[in-house]
Formats: C-alpha cells, sequence, structure tokens
C-alpha cells in the first residue's frame, strides 16, 4: 500500500517500462476516452461490466464500445472495429480471449492508442504456449504500453475512473482517500476493495500489475443483514460461509463467528442467530458479515509470516482450526530484497509431516504442491520488499486442491508493523 500512489513510477509489466512523466499517468489514470474492445451488451457478463462500472461511478469521458455483431450498447453506439472509431482512445480495455487480444492489442497501437489493459488470462502464467502467446502481444503493442495480461485492471477512485471487471466494484462505491494499493494478483486486489470500502477505508488508486501471482482468494462479498446476505448467497451459489467481519475480532471461529455449509434457505436465519450470539456474549456490535464460497475438496494449510529481532520469518504449516495444536510447520528467514525460489519452496514443503498427504498418502488424490510452491514464493516476495512494515500476517486457511486445481486462500490476518504500538489490525481481509 502506498500513501501517494500517483506519485509513485509505475511500471507496466509486460515491456518493463517506466511510466516516470506526469504525463503518462495522467493518461493511464485520467483518460478522456475509453474503448471497450469486446464490450458485451449484458451487464452482468465480464465484457458488460465496464460500462456499468464506468456509468456507475460517473465516468464524464467519452465511451466507445467495441463489438461487430451490435450496432449498440446500453445506449451508446457500438464500432465494429477499432479503425472505426471516431476518436483514438487514450485507454482500451481488452476484453477478448488470450489469442483474440493479441489481433486487438496490434489495432489499437496502429492507431495510436497509449495504453492497453489486457484482462485475458492464458499468457505467460500458462507454461510454453502462454509464453508464446505473450510474446506476440508485446509484438504486437510496439510502443503502446501494456497494463496486463491476466489484470482486473486498475481503478481510480479520485477522479471516479474505473478501468476494471472486477465484481469487487458491484458493491457499494469506494471511499475516496489518500491510500493507494498496487497488488500483483487480481483476486486479492478485488479482495482488499471489498474489504477496505466495507470499512470505509479511503482510497485514491489501484492497480492490479498482473501475471506476477497464482494465489486466488475464495470469492465473497460483505453484507450488512439478512436480506443482503440472501442476495449474496444466491450470487455465490451453494454453499457459503458466513463469517463476521470485524478488526476487533481476529479469530472468529473461536467466538462463533464462522458458520458453513449454508445456502441462500439457511443464511438469512443464521445471521440473525450469529448477530444475536455475539451480542450475548459481549462482543462489539456486528454491522458487517462476509458470504463466501465455500471451498471444498482442499487440504486445509496456513502461510504466514512474523518478524522478530533476526528478520521476518516465513511460516508453511498445517492450517484451519487445528494448526496451533498439531505444530507441525516450517520456517525460513525472508531477507530484504531475496525471496524465495520455487525450489525453496518445495523443499519447504517437503519438511511437515503433512507432506506425505500433499504428496498422495495411501491412494489419496495427490495436492496442487506446484501451485502451493508458487503462492509461497508471491507471500515471500510480498516480505522480501514490505518484511519491515509487517509485523505479523497468515492466510489460514489456505485450501490445496487436487493436482491441477491450484490453491485457494480463505480468510487472513495483516498486522502492520505499527500495529505493535497501539493500533488496531487490519484483520478482516485476504491481502
Amino acid at each position: 500500500m502506498l500513501g501517494q500512489a500517483d506519485r509513485h513510477d509505475v511500471r507496466d509489466h509486460c515491456g518493463g517500462h517506466a511510466l516516470t512523466g506526469p504525463a503518462d499517468l495522467e493518461t493511464l489514470f485520467r483518460p478522456r476516452r475509453v474503448a471497450l474492445v469486446g464490450a458485451s451488451a449484458d451487464p452482468a457478463r465480464t465484457a458488460g461490466l465496464p460500462l456499468r462500472f464506468l456509468r456507475q461511478c460517473g465516468f464524464s469521458g467519452e465511451i466507445y464500445p467495441v463489438n461487430p455483431r451490435a450496432s449498440g450498447i446500453g445506449g451508446l453506439p457500438c464500432f465494429p472495429s477499432v479503425a472505426a472509431l471516431p476518436e483514438t482512445p487514450d485507454v482500451a480495455l481488452v476484453l477478448l480471449s488470450a489469442t483474440r487480444s493479441i489481433e486487438a492489442v496490434r489495432e489499437l497501437a496502429e492507431r495510436g492508442a497509449r495504453y492497453a489493459i489486457v484482462l485475458a488470462s492464458g499468457f505467460g502464467e500458462a507454461g510454453a504456449e502462454g509464453r508464446r502467446l505473450q510474446d506476440a502481444l508485446l509484438a504486437a503493442a510496439g510502443p503502446m504500453r501494456l497494463l496486463g495480461p491476466n489484470t482486473i485492471g486498475l481503478v481510480n477512485v479520485t477522479d471516479r475512473v474505473p478501468l476494471s471487471a472486477s465484481g469487487a466494484l458491484a458493491g457499494s462505491p469506494p471511499v475516496r482517500g489518500p491510500v493507494g494499493v498496487i497488488s500483483q494478483s487480481g483476486g486479492i486486489l478485488g479482495a482488499l476493495l471489498s474489504r477496505l470500502t466495507a470499512a470505509g477505508v479511503g482510497l485514491s488508486k489501484l492497480v492490479s500489475t498482473s501475471n506476477e501471482a497464482d494465489l486466488p482468494v475464495a470469492r465473497e462479498i460483505v453484507v450488512t443483514d439478512a436480506g443482503t446476505a440472501v442476495a449474496a448467497a444466491e450470487t455465490l451459489g451453494s454453499p457459503i460461509v458466513l463469517k463476521i467481519l470485524t478488526a476487533a475480532i481476529i479469530h472468529k471461529s473461536d467466538i462463533g463467528g464462522v458458520q458453513t455449509g449454508l445456502d441462500a434457505q439457511t443464511v438469512g436465519s443464521a445471521l440473525e442467530r450469529m448477530r444475536a450470539r455475539l451480542h450475548g456474549a459481549g462482543q462489539p456490535e456486528a454491522g458487517r458479515f462476509l458470504v463466501q464460497e465455500m471451498v471444498q475438496g482442499g487440504l486445509e494449510m496456513i502461510l504466514g509470516c512474523r518478524r522478530d529481532p533476526l528478520g521476518t520469518v516465513l511460516l508453511l504449516g498445517m492450517g484451519g482450526v487445528a494448526a496451533e495444536l498439531m505444530g507441525d510447520t516450517a520456517l525460513r528467514m525472508v531477507s530484504p530484497g531475496r525471496p524465495l525460489t520455487l525450489e525453496q519452496a518445495h523443499a519447504l514443503m517437503r519438511e511437515l509431516r503433512l507432506w506425505k498427504l500433499l504428496d498422495g498418502y495411501r491412494g489419496c488424490a495427490r495436492r496442487d504442491t506446484d501451485a502451493l510452491a508458487r503462492a509461497v514464493v508471491d507471500f515471500s516476495r510480498l516480505l522480501a520488499h514490505y518484511g519491515n512494515l509487517i509485523a505479523e500476517a497468515e492466510i489460514n486457511p489456505l485450501f490445496v486442491l487436487p493436482a491441477g486445481q491450484g490453491v485457494k486462500a480463505a480468510d487472513g490476518v495483516l498486522l502492520w508493523a505499527a500495529a505493535e504500538e497501539g493500533r488496531t489490525p487490519c484483520n478482516d481481509g485476504v491481502f
């Protein structure tokens, strides 16, 4: 997190070129003309969300939907191609598949667009073929700047410019403030946006730098009462988990602040019972709750850190409510500027008694240890760059799914170093 995001250099991930001048940032964060390449007329679809969010936030510039199969979208004229646009866009959101995005980026570069934000996955994070596609994407972009691919884009809260298809924007509008967020992971950025907005934290700029992390977060929606909880459950589908959402309670399970296996028919009454139970136990008034998809078939682990006099220590071990009871953990020091390697992450796993389960003990499904290793490396990168600012952090549980299905973070705690001096932990969001 940055106190003044717009005063810092931002790098476009693919090209590696610094965006250093005020004019660069002015165009990227405050475009006058935005093209939506591959826009959908359905505001509920991913390709339909950017137009919905731009209007919802009151964007005052020109919006150019591009889709050869539509003459108009949302009351706006729709253009068959980038070449047919009446003016050159400052920024374009490319809402197409990986292969189709390459041609769209080429057309945007030929038209003279300054920036393209490519949302599609299937590039550098997807193996050798994906890396080939990413090289082709870079070649197609030429001198045009890219944000992405595999990004959820950016949100300029200060000037009401959401250049994103993140579902986190579907709820309450973000609160304006001084805090900027740059995240490698789009999932984590979306979770932060939801949680910080619900907590009333003022934001300025949020940017997903893309293709640098593999740590998906369980889908979740912040709610305030039984009615919104039911709507959230209907959106996410069954089964779901209900959690109390407050920075005053770190271990929610200890006080009955978590209930699993719910659905749209049961979540409303469960919320009211949870609220009453917490009130009866003398806990702070519960104003917000979290409705979250229930991750199934995963092995629960914990990935965390603690700062001590020798430096920042990364911890990996058995997670869930039994984490402290079982005590099956492995530790590594993370030095400033020196994150762990994939080889070191795999070695860390093998130190655990849990390793046999990860590796397919007695015919059980082998877990996605490659995805877990990437998550450990990504977490260590966070510590290598910002470890001096963090007193303690953990993702628990981190579900390790069967081989090829990845990992999913379901809850997290982050305690800033300043909190040791009496500030409240930021424990109600996956970080």
